[in-house]
């Protein structure tokens, strides 16, 4: 069970880091669920080797450690989708309007800014996960950021919330998503539905860059490896017939 075991940290560099700590001292069944959390979070990782930044004491730093073994290596978007999914139906809650969108891989976006980050880390064994490190950084109580495009709940609510309530909500969901995989391998399908659904930027057109130029592109879903799919006539004159090209997490930049 998820959440069974909470571990805090009043300070440490990063949750995920930590997490790594402890399970390289294989107490596995100790770990399996166990979340930890901190307060003061000073070297958070995000998605390509960026940082997340989090003001002390204002907002959720936290990860869960699962080892999830019935998951095979070409599927580990399972738990990008699982992990986002859980976060994002909490967070919808505190909206009257559905202003949320997932950004692909694993981001939760208020309009255009910024209002929680995932990142996993997965140790592989046997083309199949040992453990997983699901690291969430929700911005909650936070006024000011080091960035633009990036907000908080008390940003839009105009108040201040309990980041213990919302942090009990999203293990609680963590916990329902992942136990409903575990037994229905089916399931999956009903979270990749949700999760395109409410995708940032699907079905429109917008500017991607691919490391070569920009261009103008639209994403139409994941495919069966959970990379981006977007279709442009940059692709076809590529000599892609389709105009359909698949982007690993590396591969490409939102542009505008």
């Amino acid at each position: 069970m998820v959440g069974k075991v909470i571990i805090y940290k009043k300070s440490c560099d990063s949750t995920n880091s930590y997490a790594k700590y402890l399970i390289s001292m294989d107490f596995h069944k100790l770990l399996d669920g166990a979340v930890i959390i901190t307060d003061n979070q000073f070297s958070g990782k995000g998605q390509h080797g960026n940082t997340w930044y989090s003001e002390p004491g204002k907002n959720l730093t936290f990860s869960i450690i699962i080892y999830p073994k019935f998951i095979s290596l070409n599927k580990s978007y399972y738990l990008n989708l699982i992990a986002t999914t859980s976060v994002y139906r909490v967070l919808q809650n505190f909206f009257d309007i559905n202003c949320l969108k997932i950004k692909w891989p694993n981001d939760i976006m208020f309009d255009t800014d910024k209002i929680c980050g995932i990142l996993i880390e997965n140790s592989v064994c046997t083309q199949a996960i040992y453990s997983s490190i699901v690291g969430i950084g929700v911005n909650v109580n936070q006024k000011k950021f080091v960035h633009e495009r990036v907000t908080s709940l008390s940003l839009i609510l105009k108040r201040d919330l309990p980041k213990n309530q919302i942090l009990d909500k999203i293990i609680l969901s963590f916990n329902d998503e992942y136990n409903a995989l575990i037994s229905d391998c089916d399931y999956i399908k009903s979270i990749k539905q949700f999760y395109l659904k409410n995708l940032y930027w699907a079905h429109e057109p917008h500017v991607f860059n691919d490391h070569i130029k920009n261009f103008v592109g639209i994403i139409v879903g994941i495919d069966n490896l959970g990379r981006l799919l977007v279709s442009s006539e940059y692709h076809k004159i590529n000599k892609n017939s389709t105009g359909l090209k698949s982007y690993d997490i590396k591969q490409i930049v939102f542009v505008r």
